[in-house]
């Protein structure tokens, strides 16, 4: 009852502040990310065929360090009655809001309240977790970046006082962490270790902590380990993603995915107010204005600057993580992790800028300057619980194998599967990547025995080749096909696309008949 008392205004402080982050995913419908359907269409099929060693693969290979673990969608099954749109949404929502609610408890234990409020509110519109939210679709990363937080509290309170229950909790929450995404949880836990050195506290409970943490962590593993079908994916040219010094400091939020070299428009941002409160930590104060909590917090700030640095290293030069992480600039939250840290150390500095004038000021400011992150491209939501069919392309790039590049999600058709008559069906389509050709749809009208009895040959969508669709987005197009009046029943109809110029079919890496 004390710590309601104590916390509860501050935190509902944090929820309102914050709530912005958030509020797009309320509307109705669907969003236009990288993932498209696919969140939606992996819990349904976890409702559908959850087992021991369920995986999200609908799409590609399982694979250890970098796919997604089952835990999101676990958590996101338990709102499924609402609909699977609905749950993951709700999901991501629950990511965004109860990241800075721990996140501002922790900085609190050591910085005091106000400054706490300004690293949870710069955390809660970092624009890495934004662009993974809303341009990416990456529910698996939000997820971690949410539980980061939380790991960070508990490891505050075992340090301040030891008991089974909170030891406990750390435990679970650090095996929680591999659940999501193995390799990043793995440098988050690294980026974390300070936080078990910054809390006052006796040897014992730092050693306790630290126990914990690492017990957490292998269990996490192994348990990974043990899970089925956890192979390797062939990744991306891990070193060509390095990201630009300029683009670190990009106003610009654009939504296109990541590609080599300089000219791609995934906002690679840090966040000039997280960078600007940041450089407080260093910046001279006046002499006897540092006092108490500000020199405990002052102290770790270079361990925090490290942090920030390697963070950087790894996105930038990039260090080779490539056997941990997809892409370098996946680091980039955990560097925003620690930008928020030090600017709560520069605010504990200055207690000019934490009256409430000049705080309102600077969190409204936060808040604005994440406008751009915020901007959300509707699209309505999937209208079945699997894709027809998932066709895999080969780009033009390379050789390696894009998988799950064109999603066929929904199909519809008007008409009788009878001799003479004409069927109009009706596509509804979606790409996760660039296609790398303009392939042409075939639909076919077959007897039992395979003999074909009609046939319809064309651009899925009329008039907008497939090379110009944007990724995330949905297509609809028409396809006529007569039936010949000698067609024997009954017919089914068969589909796919194919290279118009040699005549391959693309194969498909999931179908549903």
């Amino acid at each position: 009852m004390r710590f309601v008392k104590a916390t509860g205004g501050w935190l509902l402080l944090v929820f309102l502040l914050t709530a912005p982050a958030w509020a797009p995913l309320t509307a109705p419908g669907w969003f236009q990310s990288h993932s498209g359907f696919l969140p939606v269409y992996h819990l349904d099929d976890l409702a559908a065929h959850g087992r021991w060693g369920w995986l999200p693969t609908l799409a590609a290979p399982a694979d250890f360090w970098r796919g997604e673990g089952p835990l999101p969608y676990a958590l996101a099954r338990l709102w499924l009655p609402l609909g699977a749109a609905a749950a993951i949404k709700l999901t991501l929502i629950l990511a965004l809001v109860v990241g800075p609610l721990p996140f501002f408890l922790a900085v609190r234990r050591v910085g005091g309240a106000r400054p706490a409020l300004i690293a949870a509110v710069l955390f809660a519109y970092l624009p890495s977790t934004l662009t993974a939210a809303y341009q990416r679709g990456a529910l698996s990363e939000v997820v971690l970046m949410a539980l980061l937080p939380c790991l960070a509290w508990a490891l505050h309170r075992v340090a301040s006082q030891l008991s089974v229950g909170r030891t406990l909790t750390v435990i679970v929450l650090m095996a929680a962490l591999a659940w999501t995404q193995a390799g990043l949880a793995l440098l988050g836990w690294l980026a974390l270790s300070p936080l078990a050195l910054m809390a006052p506290a006796s040897g014992r409970a730092r050693r306790v902590t630290w126990l914990s943490l690492a017990l957490g962590g292998a269990l996490g593993l192994l348990s990974r380990f043990a899970w089925q079908g956890a192979s390797a994916a062939v990744p991306v040219a891990f070193a060509d993603h390095a990201v630009y010094l300029f683009q670190l400091f990009s106003a610009a939020a654009g939504f296109g995915l990541s590609q080599p070299g300089w000219q791609d428009q995934l906002d690679y941002s840090l966040g000039l107010a997280a960078m600007g409160l940041a450089l407080l930590a260093w910046w001279p104060a006046e002499r006897g204005a540092i006092t108490g909590a500000a020199v405990h917090m002052g102290t770790w700030r270079w361990a925090w600057a490290l942090i920030a640095l390697m963070g950087l290293a790894a996105a930038v030069i990039p260090l080779p993580l490539g056997g941990l992480l997809t892409y370098p600039w996946q680091t980039l939250g955990l560097v925003g992790l620690a930008l928020c840290i030090l600017a709560a150390i520069g605010a504990s500095r200055f207690p000019q800028l934490q009256s409430w004038p000049l705080l309102s000021i600077c969190l409204t400011l936060i808040a604005l300057a994440a406008y751009p992150s915020l901007v959300v491209h509707r699209t309505p939501p999937p209208s079945r619980p699997a894709p027809l069919a998932i066709y895999r392309t080969v780009g033009q790039e390379t050789d390696r194998r894009r998988d799950g590049s064109i999603i066929l999600a929904d199909m519809v058709a008007a008409g009788k599967l009878q001799a003479g008559q004409v069927v109009s069906v009706t596509l509804t389509w979606q790409v996760l990547q660039p296609p790398d050709f303009d392939y042409n749809l075939y639909l076919h009208v077959l007897d039992a025995n395979g003999q074909r009895w009609g046939q319809a040959d064309a651009q899925p969508v009329a008039g907008q080749p497939m090379t110009q669709w944007a990724v995330g987005s949905v297509y609809t197009g028409a396809v006529a096909v007569a039936i010949d009046a000698a067609a024997p029943s009954p017919l089914h109809l068969a589909w796919g696309l194919y290279n118009w110029q040699t005549g391959a079919r693309l194969p498909a890496i999931e179908a549903v008949p």
